[in-house]
C-alpha cells in the first residue's frame, strides 16, 4: 500500500517532509536492510510488568513536564460507580474538569510549546487528530446507547472548542476543522437523541446550542450545531416524525415545509440511534419517508429481507451510485447474482452519477465470478463514461482484451466496440492501444 505515515524528531515544520525522511526512504529502496525496523510500542508493553510501566511513565513525565495534564486527563475521567449498584444503572463519573483541561491544553498555541516554526495549517491538523481522541470516547459511550455519559464528555469538549482565538487563528487554515465541528455536531446530535433528560435538560442544552450555532455562523452559513439544536428542539415527540416511524408516509412531511440544509445529517443521526436500538422496522419506514434509498435497501439486506430488497430496488433506485450501494450489501450477504443484477440494472439508469464506479466494480465483480460478456459490456461502459481516459485507458483497453479472449471474442469485434468509443471522443492511443 506504500508508505502510509512518517515521523521525525527534528524541528522542521515548514509543510512537506523533513530530509531526514527522505533519506530513510531512499536509504531503505536502495538497501532496505540498512533500516532498523523496531516494533509498535503497543508490542514493547503487551507483556510488560505493571510496576516497570509505572517506572517509565513517572520518569517521562518528570523529564518532560508538560504532558503531565494529558496523562493526568487521560487517567481521571472515568470512574466507576460503587460495586453494589446495579451494573444497569451505573455510569462513569465523568471528570469534566480534567477534559477540559485536556482541551486546553490541545488548543495551546503552538508557540507557547515550541521554540519552532508556526505553521497553523499543521498546528490545526495536529490539534483536530488529538482532538479526535476524546471524539472517540464520546462514539463509544453513544455506541453503547450511554448518551447521558457522551454528552458529560461533550459539554466541557465543545464548549472549550468555542475558544475565541483559537477559531480566528484556525477556522480557515483547514478543511480538517470544519469537517471536525460537523462530526461534533453530529456525534452530539445522537447523544442528544439517546440520552433520557428532562425538561429542563434539554431547555439548557437547547440554549447552549443555539448561542454556539450563532456564534459559528459568523464564520460560515452552514454553521456547526445546526443538527444538534434541532435534536435538543425535537427529540423523538414531533408527531410528523411519530408518524412516519409508525408507517404513515403518505402523512408525514418531516420539515413541515422545505427541508433545511442539514436535514439528510438529521435524520441519519435518527436513523443510527434506531439501528442500534435494533427498532428495524421504524428504521425503514423513516428512511423511506425520508427518501434515503441506499440507508433504506442496505437495512433491508442486513435484516435479511433479500428479496424485498432487490424488488425496491428495481422499482426505486435513480442512481448508479445508489445501485452500488445496494450491489455491494447484497455481495456482502452472499448475494453475488443479485448484486451483478442491480449493477447491470444501475447502469441503465439516466443519471450519471457514479456510473464509472459502477461500472468498473461490475466490470471486476462478474470477471472474478467467470460472467465475461457482463464483464465486457461493463469495462466497454467504464471506458465511455469515464473522464479520465488517458490515465484509465490502459486498464479499461487491457481489461476488453482480457475479457474477448476468455469469450474467444474475434479481435476485430472487440476493436469494432473500441472504434465506436474512439469515434465518440473516449478513446486516446497516446498510452494505450488493441
Amino acid at each position: 500500500t506504500g508508505v502510509v505515515d512518517t515521523a521525525c524528531s527534528c524541528p522542521y515544520n515548514h509543510g512537506g517532509i523533513c530530509k531526514h525522511r527522505v533519506a530513510v526512504l531512499l536509504t531503505y529502496v536502495r538497501d532496505s536492510d540498512e533500516i532498523d525496523e523496531r516494533p509498535p510500542v503497543s508490542e514493547l508493553v503487551a507483556d510488560a510488568d505493571p510496576e516497570g510501566l509505572r517506572d517509565v511513565l513517572v520518569d517521562l513525565v518528570e523529564s518532560r513536564p508538560e504532558l503531565a495534564e494529558q496523562v493526568e486527563s487521560r487517567l481521571e475521567p472515568l470512574d466507576s460507580g460503587d460495586e453494589g449498584d446495579d451494573a444497569r444503572d451505573r455510569r462513569p463519573d465523568i471528570n469534566r474538569e480534567s477534559i477540559r483541561q485536556q482541551v486546553q491544553y490541545i488548543l495551546r498555541p503552538t508557540e507557547d510549546r515550541s521554540a519552532h516554526a508556526y505553521d497553523p495549517y499543521e498546528a490545526v491538523e495536529t490539534d483536530v487528530e488529538k482532538l479526535g481522541n476524546l471524539l472517540d470516547q464520546v462514539r463509544t459511550a453513544v455506541e453503547a446507547g450511554d448518551g447521558e455519559t457522551a454528552l458529560d464528555i461533550l459539554e466541557p469538549l465543545a464548549d472549550e472548542l468555542m475558544d475565541e482565538e483559537w477559531l480566528a487563528l484556525s477556522y480557515d487554515d483547514s478543511n480538517a476543522i470544519f469537517e471536525f465541528f460537523d462530526e461534533v455536531d453530529r456525534v452530539l446530535a445522537e447523544a442528544l437523541l439517546t440520552a433520557d433528560l428532562s425538561e429542563a435538560e434539554r431547555a439548557d442544552w437547547e440554549d447552549r446550542l443555539w448561542a454556539w450555532e450563532q456564534e459559528m455562523g459568523s464564520y460560515t452559513h452552514q454553521p456547526p450545531y445546526s443538527v444538534a439544536l434541532e435534536a435538543a428542539q425535537r427529540d423523538w415527540d414531533f408527531e410528523p416524525v411519530q408518524r412516519a416511524m409508525q408507517g404513515d408516509i403518505g402523512y408525514a412531511d418531516l420539515w413541515e415545509g422545505d427541508p433545511p440544509w442539514y436535514a439528510e445529517d438529521f435524520v441519519r443521526a435518527r436513523l443510527n440511534v434506531l439501528k442500534r436500538q435494533d427498532r428495524i422496522e421504524e428504521y425503514l419506514n423513516l428512511a423511506e419517508t425520508a427518501d434515503l434509498i441506499d440507508d433504506y435497501v442496505t437495512m433491508l439486506v442486513k435484516a435479511d429481507r433479500i428479496d424485498e430488497a432487490i424488488e425496491y430496488g428495481r422499482r426505486n433506485l435513480y442512481s448508479p451510485k445508489e445501485a452500488l450501494t445496494l450491489a455491494k450489501a447484497l455481495r456482502e450477504h452472499d448475494q453475488s447474482e443479485a448484486a451483478l443484477e442491480i449493477a447491470q440494472h444501475g447502469l441503465t439508469l439516466d443519471d450519471s452519477s457514479g456510473q464509472a464506479e459502477l461500472a468498473e466494480w461490475l466490470r471486476d465483480r462478474a470477471s472474478s465470478m467467470g460472467e465475461f460478456e457482463i464483464a465486457l459490456e461493463a469495462a466497454i461502459a467504464a471506458f465511455a463514461v469515464s473522464p479520465t481516459q488517458i490515465v484509465l485507458v490502459i486498464g479499461v483497453v487491457n481489461s476488453i482484451r482480457r475479457v474477448a479472449q476468455h469469450l474467444h471474442t474475434p479481435y476485430e469485434t472487440v476493436r469494432q466496440a473500441v472504434n465506436r468509443l474512439e469515434d465518440a471522443g473516449y478513446v486516446s492511443y497516446e498510452t494505450g492501444s488493441l
